[in-house]
């Protein structure tokens, strides 16, 4: 079954998503390839994935009369739609994979079959970043999760990060990944010179400073005290890759606390 926002469309909603709706197992490839003239064959440059669809035919339950059918309708689109009737961004899960999430806009047009006693449609959802996303950061993969339960996909033994970490000399850390690469958010605080922190051969470092930073290595963007000083800071491709990183923190006079804010991501 399906979850919009939340709102558990069987639970909440009293309708049924029916087993010929559609998920793609991957989104379609945007492929570069360029043909020389005089030459056999082309040139095949790096691939990207596609925006990734989804056709969701759900049924309005038998013994549902017109007026059931239409306040079920009234219901079903503010979920897909902000307050000025635009098509906002929502989070889409599963019961089937449940520890994972996309992003999806509505995207296309709802035709409903008002049939005898019932109705059924579709809801068509396009995923403009195709990734799903763990509904935990990696520093939440935890024993007690209130959140991740024994029908997730997350074997034993996964350790994550270690949360907020306390550093005052030169350590390494280790941040464990369970899906594609990811960048992640660093969260800074403390005091430290010229602090360092390194995943083979990436890296970034930081002047002199005693405040709290935010480094969106994902975004590219770089706070201080929640200024934007991104001049300060020479950042340039910091991934995390699938297995274990091993970040070493580096630096003089450390008295920081610093965590890695990611979550694992899966196609």
């Amino acid at each position: 079954m399906l979850s919009i926002d939340g709102v558990h469309i069987e639970k909440d909603l009293g309708l049924h998503l029916l087993e010929s709706s559609n998920e793609p197992i991957l989104p379609s490839t945007r492929d570069n390839v360029v043909s020389i003239p005089g030459k056999h064959g082309a040139y095949a440059f790096k691939a990207y994935m596609s925006e990734k669809t989804f056709f969701q035919e759900v049924l309005i339950p038998t013994q549902a009369t017109l007026f059931d059918v239409q306040n079920i309708i009234r219901k079903i689109t503010p979920l897909i739609l902000d307050q000025y009737g635009n098509p906002k961004e929502v989070e889409l899960k599963w019961d089937y994979d449940p520890d994972k999430y996309y992003r999806g806009v509505f995207s296309g047009y709802v035709s409903i079959d008002r049939i005898h006693r019932a109705g059924k449609f579709y809801l068509p959802f396009t995923a403009y970043d195709p990734y799903a996303y763990s509904v935990v950061y990696a520093d939440e993969v935890t024993w007690g999760s209130e959140v991740l339960t024994f029908e997730s996909s997350y074997e034993l033994g996964h350790t994550g990060t270690d949360g907020i970490t306390k550093i005052i000399a030169p350590t390494t850390l280790n941040a464990f990944l369970d899906g594609y690469a990811v960048k992640p958010i660093f969260e800074i605080s403390g005091s430290a010179d010229n602090l360092t922190v390194t995943n083979g051969e990436q890296s970034f470092s930081l002047p002199s400073f005693n405040g709290d930073w935010v480094i969106d290595c994902e975004r590219y963007t770089v706070t201080k005290n929640g200024t934007n000083v991104f001049s300060e800071v020479s950042l340039r491709e910091f991934w995390l890759n699938k297995g274990s990183n091993f970040i070493v923190i580096g630096g003089f006079n450390l008295d920081i606390k610093i965590r890695m804010k990611f979550r694992d991501r899966y196609l």
